[in-house]
């Protein structure tokens, strides 16, 4: 089935996806509201001095943030703890600074946190499905970054579907925070702890998120687990991208490298974040709607819903909440101090609207991928 709707894909003309793209960036994005005023400054002038979108730079402080944050650290909610992994992959044109993005805000200060930390590093940029697990169990931890996913991904996915080899299971297990034994034939037990922290931040273009997301999305829930978003991909002026240089010259934080080495200073020990009350009852409210989706499905025959919404929500808001408290102190010539252990209903509410956001386009997204009968142009017109 996924064959012939890859082969489908690959025949599909450039004009397609850039229709596509278009359709999707029209929705109007929530990145200005996840933060705090002289945050989202910092973020506008950072992506504009690197002649890319708010949007690539906002999704990779936010992925890079959850793993390091969550190398330490989890969240609890009722009787349940969760690890604060995040897969994010963020898709747009050539030339519009997706591995700028990702470089700025993720790989270097990965370098900059294992320099400074004298730790082995968890980054991972390509892989066999053995390495990604031996890797993961060596290490205690992983964060898979690459500025094209698609390469990685599709052969992990491929090799899943062709030889059984459980990469599918093991991405799913790693985003749930199971505990996990893999044994080889050739090697040593590999064992994974409960709650390990591993991300996943990559870039693509919209012909390889459609192919990925066909392979994704074959009933194991895996792609549930991923934002998959489609920022307005919309690159700066020269004089834009050069007023920005200036204002960062100025600004008491130029580089992203500062706020994530406080933030894995500040997160060393084990430590938990859960939510205020108010917070709390959001939350219940969202898993009351959903539960009652899910008996109304079962009663009336249907398939019921299957996703991850309320998990992705609440690392999204972990996120937001650690992220700008730290970021906001730095930029006013402060020591940051840890962030709070409760997260405030406002920011569960930011990140409710990012993750709608981000699922409303995944969903239009995998509507006009798996098509098999309608050509796909026909369908953008409709």
């Amino acid at each position: 089935m996924s064959s012939s709707r890859l082969a489908k894909l690959r025949k599909q003309p450039d004009s397609t996806w850039a229709l596509l793209q278009k359709r999707l960036i029209a929705l109007p994005d929530p990145f200005e509201k996840l933060f705090l005023p002289n945050v989202w400054n910092l973020i506008v002038n950072k992506s504009h001095s690197l002649s890319t979108n708010p949007g690539y730079v906002s999704t990779s402080l936010i992925t890079t943030t959850t793993f390091i944050a969550g190398s330490a650290s989890t969240l609890v909610t009722g009787t349940q703890e969760m690890p604060l992994n995040i897969y994010s992959i963020f898709v747009g044109p050539p030339t519009t600074g997706k591995s700028q993005a990702i470089k700025e805000c993720a790989v270097s200060p990965m370098v900059a946190v294992v320099r400074e930390t004298d730790s082995s590093s968890p980054v991972i940029q390509k892989c066999t499905s053995s390495g990604l697990i031996k890797t993961i169990a060596d290490n205690k931890k992983g964060f898979l970054l690459s500025g094209e996913i698609y390469d990685v991904l599709f052969k992990l996915l491929k090799s899943d579907e062709e030889n059984a080899t459980g990469d599918v299971q093991v991405l799913c297990q790693l985003f749930s925070g199971e505990e996990a034994s893999y044994r080889y034939a050739t090697e040593r037990t590999r064992e994974i702890a409960s709650n390990t922290p591993f991300s996943i931040l990559g870039a693509t273009q919209v012909p390889f998120a459609a192919r990925l997301v066909t392979l994704l999305d074959q009933g194991h829930g895996l792609i549930d687990r991923f934002l998959i978003t489609f920022p307005k991909c919309l690159r700066p002026s020269p004089q834009e991208t050069n007023q920005a240089v200036e204002a960062l010259k100025e600004s008491a934080l130029s580089n992203c490298e500062d706020i994530f080495i406080e933030i894995a200073r500040l997160h060393t020990s084990r430590s938990s974040y859960t939510l205020t009350q108010e917070a709390n009852d959001t939350v219940n409210d969202l898993n009351e709607e959903f539960i009652a989706e899910v008996n109304e499905a079962i009663t009336e025959g249907r398939t019921p819903p299957k996703t991850k919404k309320i998990d992705v929500i609440l690392r999204v808001a972990a996120a937001l909440h650690i992220f700008n408290h730290v970021a906001s102190q730095l930029l006013e010539h402060t020591q940051p101090t840890p962030p709070a252990d409760k997260i405030e209903r406002s920011t569960l509410l930011s990140a409710i609207d990012y993750v709608t956001w981000a699922e409303s386009q995944k969903e239009i997204f995998v509507e006009v991928s798996i098509v098999h009968s309608i050509s796909l142009p026909l369908i953008l017109s409709l």
